[in-house]
């Protein structure tokens, strides 16, 4: 039973709302005096203006590294520990060609635009009023739904939001206290929030939310600019939104309930706040909307950070399709190749990644949810249904979860609505943002349960079937999920699985995984060659699995004019999987190359073609551009 009432509600607002009066804004305008940033009146550009991320060929020269970054005016920003992927600032304007430029080069893997993920949050939520359930966590309906009445936010496109009273269909939840009854998590499991800041109560602060207190925040680490945000704290609230679902104190008599119960976070703040501004020459300018921005870089520099310092589960409710919003391709904007080595380089390390499927109510995939080593997750409402702004794909996404009109933190500094003694603000939230840290703090909650003894290093955890844990958890989580819903809904006809069930991912028993398909090895492509100074250099690229190889064979033959035929074979053995490039310094006349995969097992040579004809003079060695060089073969 649904009856409507009319209550001022605050507004937080995305970037793609431009509606709103200054007076309904969620951002108290002392707080935003209080923390400078830029004044934005545009949304944020799809990708940085003046930043690229640059992967270098292992072995690549410093010299020829060094006159390419001159050519293109382009400063070395940061280099991604882990993944080795540079960051570079090049002048405004100039990113497409310098993509160009920097693809076109024999020393280059990969370069790419620092593409701009959106936190992913629907606009237009209400805060404010009072609740319509009996308690606070009665207003949690995603983690215990009996049916009860309970807060909804309802968006009217005239009038704008205002809070309902809804109650939905039992069983639409999550069965969070029957698994609390099984495990209530452990502090020691680390949930990395790569997000806008967390309102975390650090020692000797009285002012932050008390549901990050004692502890629960394990660190605050920032990676992004202090041009873009000069704080750690949380300006926009998503990020303390999401901290809160995943893992708020929980059974402290104050606020919410956290999923992850006893796990801690870490505020890794991967998003800046960006604000738009609408400015009137005469009446001055008005905050219009809020949103978070989380640059590439940022992303995988935090993603490879809590890789490296023990985090166990990474949530990212953030992301990036590949089209605009007319739905026209974005050649720039989506998969990034940096981003997908960030999440195999964590999933390598036993991290667990968790990531929002997006907001667009299409099958369109989103990244970073759309990579293979990240559970997706789409939002489902208090029946069970699909949440209508919800990304779906049974190819793609995951699991569904609860992301509509959720009740979680925000920081205290913005409010002041239900606890006045500011110790826990709150506020309902609807995306896939939502959903997303369901999941992530239910992996912390298997991670507790299953592995407590292994809970000191991910990377080295294993099931006693010999599978690494993070993979043994993601098994229960999709296999122990929901397939169909509280009203009979086919949840496998919008995700893989279906909707989360912590009981169900707590007590499921997965069969074995199967097993990994065979390594491939295949010829290496497009291989080229050029001269200089009588040494002839070779660039190759090889799309095998580099497992399967254990390096390359450069052969060299040389033209007999007087015989009219090749001749005069050499070869060097480059042993290293990761070559892609070798000089020779050894040739004379006319000569042609080309280069081989060894196959690791017995040996077996994959060959390419050979290369084009070319004329060198001079004399001397073959030397490799891979570890230990070139070897000549007797």
């Amino acid at each position: 039973m649904h009856h409507s009432l009319s209550l001022p509600i605050l507004l937080l607002s995305s970037a793609i709302v431009q509606a709103a009066v200054p007076e309904s804004l969620a951002i108290p305008q002392a707080y935003l005096d209080s923390h400078p940033h830029p004044v934005h009146t545009t949304p944020p550009p799809a990708y940085a203006v003046d930043r690229i991320l640059v992967k270098f060929r292992p072995g690549a020269a410093a010299s020829d590294v060094g006159e390419l970054m001159r050519e293109s005016r382009a400063e070395a920003l940061k280099v991604i520990s882990g993944i080795d992927v540079h960051v570079l600032q090049v002048p405004v304007g100039t990113v497409e060609a310098q993509l160009a430029r920097f693809n076109q080069n024999p020393n280059v893997l990969y370069a790419e635009p620092d593409i701009n993920h959106i936190v992913q949050y629907v606009p237009n939520e209400g805060l404010g009023g009072s609740i319509y359930a009996s308690d606070y966590f009665s207003e949690q309906w995603a983690l215990n739904n009996t049916g009860q009445v309970h807060s909804t936010v309802v968006n009217d496109p005239l009038f704008g939001p205002y809070l309902d009273e809804a109650s939905g269909l039992p069983g639409a939840d999550i069965n969070a206290p029957e698994a609390w009854d099984m495990t209530k998590g452990s502090s020691a499991v680390k949930i990395a929030i790569l997000d806008s800041g967390i309102d975390c109560r650090m020692a000797g602060d009285s002012v932050s939310s008390i549901e990050f207190g004692n502890g629960k925040c394990v660190e605050q680490q920032k990676f992004v600019t202090d041009y873009q945000s000069d704080t750690l704290e949380d300006v926009v609230g998503h990020g303390t939104h999401v901290a809160g679902i995943a893992a708020a104190q929980t059974d402290n008599g104050i606020g919410i309930a956290g999923v992850g119960f006893n796990s801690s976070v870490g505020n890794l703040k991967t998003c800046y706040e960006y604000l738009i501004y609408s400015c009137d020459p005469f009446f001055g300018c008005f905050l219009i909307a809020a949103t978070g921005v989380c640059p590439l870089s940022s992303s995988i520099d935090a993603i490879t950070y809590a890789a490296d310092n023990g985090y166990h589960v990474i949530n990212m409710s953030y992301g990036s399709d590949e089209i605009d919003e007319e739905g026209n391709p974005i050649s720039l904007v989506g998969y990034s190749q940096a981003e997908n080595d960030a999440v195999n380089y964590a999933w390598g390390k036993g991290v667990l990644l968790v990531s929002a499927a997006g907001n667009a109510g299409d099958p369109i995939k989103n990244y970073p949810a759309a990579y293979d080593n990240v559970i997706a997750v789409g939002a489902t409402d208090d029946d069970d249904n699909r949440a209508s702004f919800s990304t779906f794909g049974s190819d793609w996404v995951s699991l569904m979860a609860p992301g509509d009109s959720i009740l979680s933190t925000m920081p205290n500094e913005q409010c002041g609505t239900f606890d006045y003694d500011n110790d826990a603000c709150l506020h309902w939230q609807s995306g896939t943002s939502m959903a997303s840290p369901h999941v992530a703090g239910a992996a912390a909650l298997l991670w507790a349960y299953k592995y407590a003894d292994q809970l000191s290093d991910p990377e080295t955890c294993q099931d006693a079937s010999g599978v690494p844990c993070n993979q043994m958890i993601r098994m229960m989580l999709e296999q122990g999920a929901d397939p169909i819903g509280a009203d009979g809904q086919d949840l496998q006809s919008i995700s893989q699985y279906g909707r989360l069930n912590l009981v169900g991912a707590l007590t499921a028993t997965p069969s074995e995984p199967p097993p990994p398909p065979p390594l491939v090895v295949k010829a290496p492509e497009a291989l080229s060659i050029s001269i200089n100074n009588s040494i002839v250099s070779l660039t190759w690229n090889y799309s095998g699995d580099q497992g399967a190889i254990a390096g390359f064979r450069v052969e060299r033959e040389s033209w007999n004019a007087k015989r009219n035929r090749w001749q005069s074979l050499s070869s060097w053995d480059v042993l290293d999987p990761t070559a892609t490039a070798f000089e020779d310094s050894s040739a004379n006349g006319e000569v042609h190359y080309r280069v081989g995969s060894i196959q690791q097992s017995d040996g077996s040579l994959f060959w390419s073609g050979w290369s084009d004809n070319i004329t060198v003079a001079g004399s001397g060695g073959g030397k490799g551009g891979g570890k230990g060089g070139g070897k000549p073969n007797k």
